[in-house]
């Protein structure tokens, strides 16, 4: 089911949008916009705002009785489904955003192939939101996902903690306490993302922190691009650990960690909670937060 139909079944459930915002770990704003947004699009009214607790409208009353029965349909099609992978051999579909599905779930692949030989895996790329709709209609089994504000319908694990870096082909020059010495940097060319990019936007709230402008940019769409021409000389980065550990070595970049303060984050893996977590799920998820433990601060 849809996010915001799950958001519908909880209020319908609560009877009231503030409670119902509460057990969803959302704030009440973000749920009221989240039911008129959904009204609209169906062209009805599914509340009687009037009324304590929340009544539903007639058209609401036969709203959520689709509800229940497609809720119970993708119930029904879950089990299905786990039983044909119960029969057909152990099975995995982990999802995770491209650098990440590069930089984490591959190179454990082999590692839980030579423990389950016969394991038939499947992975899946995309957005957060994206992965954890797949993760919800029962599509995926796990997602690795950037932030630990996805809704209570899920559980999390710890997976690792990301730092960010500049890079340069040659030599950065270092202030005392070992920052980067941007007024030193200032005729150089800086490779950004878009704007709307999660890592440029820290890199411009920290760049604005430090009173820091720089006069020449090159824009590109992907990390994977600005380090690789980072490598060939033609300016410096920013980039996250994870990036820098797919990338590899071949490179050689010179590389300085920047605060944790404007720039760490943290990774998780995420699964339904009522999921069960059979053998190869389970040892994936553990092979996963080994190398992510062991791995995250290979870039220092």
């Amino acid at each position: 089911m849809e996010t915001i139909e799950l958001y519908a079944l909880e209020i319908h459930r609560q009877r009231n949008i503030t409670k119902a915002a509460r057990a969803l770990k959302i704030t009440q704003p973000a749920l009221s916009s989240a039911l008129l947004s959904l009204e609209n699009r169906l062209g009805f009214v599914l509340f009687d705002r009037k009324t304590s607790p929340l009544a539903t409208t007639p058209e609401g009353d036969a709203y959520f009785s689709y509800l229940f029965r497609k809720q119970q349909l993708e119930q029904k099609m879950q089990a299905e489904i786990e039983a044909i992978r119960r029969e057909s051999g152990p099975r995995l579909a982990v999802g995770a955003p491209s650098i990440y599905l590069s930089a984490y779930v591959l190179p454990c692949v082999g590692e839980l192939l030579k423990r389950f030989p016969e394991a038939r895996i499947r992975m899946a790329e995309g957005t957060v939101p994206f992965l954890a709709e797949k993760l919800i209609r029962g599509e995926l089994d796990v997602i690795i996902s950037t932030t630990d504000k996805l809704s209570d319908q899920f559980r999390l694990y710890p997976l690792a903690s990301e730092t960010v870096y500049l890079c340069s082909a040659a030599e950065i020059p270092l202030r005392a306490d070992g920052l980067p010495d941007f007024a030193s940097l200032s005729d150089s060319v800086f490779i950004m993302l878009g704007e709307a990019q999660p890592l440029q936007i820290r890199v411009n709230r920290f760049l604005q922190a430090i009173d820091f402008r720089p006069r020449r940019i090159m824009e590109v769409d992907q990390v994977r691009d600005a380090l690789k021409l980072c490598g060939m000389g033609c300016g410096l980065c920013f980039a996250a650990s994870s990036a820098l550990r797919d990338l590899g070595d071949p490179l050689a970049l010179r590389t300085v960690k920047m605060p944790d303060a404007f720039f760490k984050r943290f990774l998780y893996l995420a699964a339904l909670p009522d999921a069960d977590l059979d053998p190869v799920r389970a040892e994936f998820i553990q092979i996963l937060k080994k190398h992510g433990g062991n791995e995250h601060e290979k870039a220092d």
